[in-house]
């Protein structure tokens, strides 16, 4: 059965925007996001550059605390993507993303975790290169991958757009493939050790957000990551 990957998403939308930097769809990641996406020039999400974008560095406020109320930046955004009210009206993203005009820093002096930025990159990336983000994971990683299932990507119905930041869904196996295929590259994000080529998936729930979870949750994770690293003869040194 196909798994929802939340965040693990944004890795597929940032080897996506490689890729199109790549193949010369995106000219330069100091490009601004604007440059593909001229609607949200007047946003500071608009001047920063794809680079910082993908660094999570662009210095805009954003809360993203999980308590799915109206203080939570993450609650607000996806009350604006998902409400039946602005269903087929995506210019309610630009006129939301356009109030966004300040920095607490310059951008590229501090990593945030804010999953706006991965979704700005998205809808930036299908105006760069006209075509929708499922049809560029289908061309660009499913197949040349050799993935074993059809995947999936939730949509937006404000704008009909994929949820780049974590609306991702495939089976167990094709994280797995997609994790070798990180691997092979020298790269690491769901549990990968390009040393060894040692890949991992795991699937669990916590009882909350994984942001608000205690070290001790985290702690049993790791430690059996760890020790099956080390079963394997794997290098256990960045634990």
């Amino acid at each position: 059965m196909r798994f929802r990957s939340f965040s693990m998403a944004k890795t597929f939308t940032a080897m996506l925007v490689g890729i199109a930097h790549q193949k010369g769809f995106v000219r330069s990641l100091d490009d601004k996001a604007a440059d593909y996406w001229p609607e949200i020039a007047a946003s500071a999400y608009g001047q920063t550059s794809i680079r910082n974008l993908l660094h999570m560095g662009s210095g805009v406020p954003f809360k993203e605390l999980y308590t799915w109320t109206p203080d939570d930046d993450i609650w607000v955004w996806g009350q604006l993507l998902y409400a039946e009210k602005n269903r087929k009206r995506p210019e309610v993203i630009v006129e939301y993303l356009n109030t966004k005009t300040s920095r607490e820093t310059d951008q590229g002096t501090r990593f945030r975790y804010a999953t706006i930025e991965t979704e700005i990159l998205g809808r930036m990336l299908i105006r760069a290169t006209g075509r929708s983000i499922s049809q560029l994971t289908e061309d660009w990683l499913w197949t040349p991958m050799g993935a074993e299932s059809e995947a999936r990507w939730l949509v937006a119905p404000t704008d009909w757009a994929e949820a780049t930041g974590g609306g991702f869904n495939t089976t167990l196996r094709d994280y797995a493939r997609f994790g070798v295929l990180l691997a092979n590259d020298g790269k690491r994000e769901i549990l990968v050790q390009p040393s060894t080529k040692i890949v991992m998936v795991q699937t669990a729930v916590f009882d909350g957000a994984s942001g608000r979870q205690d070290s001790a949750s985290w702690g049993r994770i790791w430690e059996l990551w760890r020790d099956v690293l080390s079963s394997l003869g794997g290098n256990t040194e960045s634990f």
